[in-house]
């Protein structure tokens, strides 16, 4: 273990891959104070955007995709008799020849791994996002090593791989990504939070902060929207969330719940186009990413998301790497 700040620490392993995710699951499911580092589509685009994009055309890295349309199934008696599912993906590289996915029931599942220079994944990767949406949710990509061959594998759930020749190169890289996300969190939460402090004459009756606004690219059909409600409230799934659903309509909901994450209190409003979620002054800014993060993997792989004014992917802009290289 290495404790980074009061907020964030990593934890080394030379264990396989499976059982240190398990542990970490663990972990989180069991203990409110804790949560990983949710490392959302439009953050690590950014991490390519400003930061791969500019070691070099030559070297080589990866990009990981994934979508599983999880809330969605062809028959709907496959979709009442299926138990509750955790939504994190514990399983081991070759899960799909297992004998249970030969009999899963059917529903939309994108993952798409590309390995290849710099340059060529840079040249192709717009014209990918444009002509299909699954290419929006990235999943996990590769850190090409400061030091020599190989990278560093970053996926959405903070999980940090060592593929390099080297240990220091890779825990340099770890601490780099610890000091990216904590300034990304600092600015979700004043942004969410806003410039008016508690207790200002200036602050308004019942103000509470900016709502983290999610747009769907497409409405998602009514038995999808009712499945989605059901599930992401139950103990166990990465949405990690508590609530009672208050409908307003086939696709309205009201949730006046809390975030299982040290138990704050979370505001949410979700129809079948668009998430609105609004966090009280105190609360833990890392929901919001958690809540992107898996919107992209298990819901809508192609979303526009805000908070307030600020588009949710300028929280990581070409400034915040300047001063944060390994």
């Amino acid at each position: 273990m290495e404790q980074y700040d009061e907020r964030f620490f990593a934890y080394y392993t030379v264990e396989d891959s499976l059982s240190a995710r398990k542990r970490v699951h663990a972990w989180v499911t069991r203990s409110a104070e804790l949560d990983r580092t949710w490392f959302s589509s439009p953050l690590l685009k950014s991490i390519w955007d400003h930061h791969i994009s500019n070691i070099g055309d030559h070297r080589f890295t990866e990009l990981d995709f994934r979508h599983e349309g999880k809330f969605e199934t062809i028959d709907q008696d496959d979709d009442e008799n299926e138990g509750p599912q955790p939504s994190d993906d514990l399983s081991g590289p070759d899960d799909d020849d297992s004998p249970s996915a030969l009999v899963a029931p059917e529903r939309r599942k994108i993952r798409s791994k590309m390995s290849d220079r710099v340059g060529r994944l840079r040249n192709s990767l717009g014209d990918l996002r444009e002509s299909y949406s699954p290419f929006h949710a990235l999943y996990r990509l590769r850190i090409p090593s400061q030091t020599g061959r190989g990278g560093h594998d970053i996926n959405q759930e903070g999980q940090l791989t060592n593929r390099s020749e080297s240990f220091l190169d890779h825990r340099n890289h770890a601490r780099f990504l610890w000091r990216l996300y904590r300034q990304v969190l600092q600015d979700t939460e004043a942004s969410a939070w806003g410039d008016v402090g508690p207790g200002d004459a200036k602050r308004p009756v019942g103000w509470q902060g900016v709502p983290l606004i999610v747009n769907f690219a497409d409405p998602l059909p009514e038995a999808t929207f009712h499945k989605w409600v059901e599930q992401a409230l139950r103990k166990g799934n990465s949405f990690h969330l508590w609530g009672e659903p208050i409908w307003r309509g086939p696709t309205k909901v009201h949730i006046y719940g809390a975030d299982r994450h040290l138990w704050q209190p979370l505001n949410l409003e979700l129809t079948e186009s668009r998430l609105v979620a609004i966090l009280p002054r105190g609360t833990c800014g890392n929901t919001f990413h958690r809540l992107v993060a898996n919107l992209q993997q298990y819901v809508a792989p192609k979303i526009e998301a805000w908070i307030g004014a600020r588009r949710f992917d300028s929280l990581a802009g070409a400034d915040s790497f300047t001063a944060l290289e390994p």
